[in-house]
């Protein structure tokens, strides 16, 4: 669906590009990019409602530099360095990691 979505938004763009290169009145070039606007959303809602975090699984270099950073006390960086490596990470997630590592 959702790349039934952005193709309607890729055509109805053209269809706007058209219109006007064709001389037609300008409103229909408009509504024609409202149109692609309106599936363009529509995609990006579909995509969103899709999508599923990464589970977050430190590797071994990973690892060793959270277990560094937690024994030189800076247990704040530690998880600001996962939300660095795991983007959508949010920060509880993240402190729940850095609380796991020993």
């Amino acid at each position: 669906m959702r790349i039934l979505y952005f193709s309607l938004a890729a055509v109805f763009s053209v269809v706007a590009i058209a219109l006007r290169v064709l001389g037609q009145p300008t409103w229909t070039a408009v509504v024609a990019i409202v149109v692609a606007g309106i599936f363009l959303a529509l995609g990006f809602v579909v995509t969103a409602k899709n999508h599923e975090p990464e589970p977050i699984v430190l590797d071994e270099e990973q690892t060793e530099t959270v277990r560094r950073m937690k024994s030189e006390g800076n247990h704040a960086g530690a998880i600001r360095q996962v939300q660095l490596w795991f983007r959508y990470a949010s920060t509880e997630d993240a402190g729940a990691v850095v609380r796991g590592v020993k």
